[in-house]
């Protein structure tokens, strides 16, 4: 073989590997931009995710006296007018409207919307209405 023949075929082989670089060049640019693409669904996803998760909280947190639900006192307990507040709190609710009636019933005032709501005396939170929903969402968080 001649050393024409020798820079052809270097010349070829270099030409080829040049060409080689550049697929690899956009390749890797493709890569790094889809990366940047991910990165900026998870950071959207993460933000959903503590969105949902505040939301999860809000929701299985009483209003009242800010505790979390559970299926001993602090029962989710429908009221009357839709909203839901923990047994405990509608107990110490009926037990200061108590004080001041002597009844059966007692009127307590719904701490979200301030309807006024019957509620048996004394108040049992396991034998009151209670947010079956709620529970079955809490229970399946389990």
């Amino acid at each position: 073989m001649s050393s024409r023949e020798d820079r052809r075929e270097a010349a070829r082989r270099l030409k080829e590997i040049r060409k080689q670089l550049e697929e690899a060049k956009k390749e890797e640019e493709e890569v790094l931009k889809e990366n940047e693409e991910l990165k900026k669904q998870l950071e959207l996803q993460n933000i959903l995710l503590e969105k949902m998760n505040k939301k999860k909280e809000d929701l299985l947190e009483c209003p009242t006296c800010k505790g979390f639900f559970n299926t001993a006192e602090k029962v989710p307990s429908f009221l009357e007018c839709g909203h839901t507040v923990c047994g405990e709190c509608v107990k110490q609710m009926a037990q200061v409207a108590h004080r001041e009636f002597d009844r059966n019933r007692v009127t307590i005032q719904c701490p979200e919307c301030r309807e006024e709501i019957e509620v048996p005396y004394p108040f049992n939170p396991q034998a009151y209405r209670r947010n079956e929903d709620l529970i079955t969402f809490m229970e399946a968080l389990q």
